[in-house]
């Protein structure tokens, strides 16, 4: 776990980067972090956290500060008029009616 060997029959394997998670030995490529999960480091076998409240995570995430800039795979901000509890996907649309 936490590496992959994308060429058969080679014994070098190449270690899981960030946004990315590799579960189990054996995977010819490594699987994209969940939605709503962050993988922030190297050679990870799982998501090591969950998005932060206020924020939405998209496929892929690779950080958790989402003041970094340096990259687009970082937790985004819910929309207006929405609300993001942690670890979630999408934000929660409020209901124009009446607010709620």
């Amino acid at each position: 776990p936490g590496y992959y060997n994308d060429q058969r029959g080679m014994n070098v394997c190449i270690e899981c980067e960030p946004g990315y998670y590799c579960p189990t030995s054996g995977l010819l490529a490594p699987v994209p972090c969940n939605a709503g999960r962050v993988c922030s480091k190297f050679r990870l076998s799982s998501p090591n956290a969950l998005c932060p409240p206020g924020h939405y995570c998209l496929l892929g995430t690779q950080t958790a500060d989402f003041t970094n800039y340096e990259t687009e795979l970082r937790p985004l901000p819910c929309w207006p008029r929405s609300f993001c509890l942690t670890g979630v996907e999408v934000p929660y649309q409020l209901n124009p009616l009446n607010g709620t």
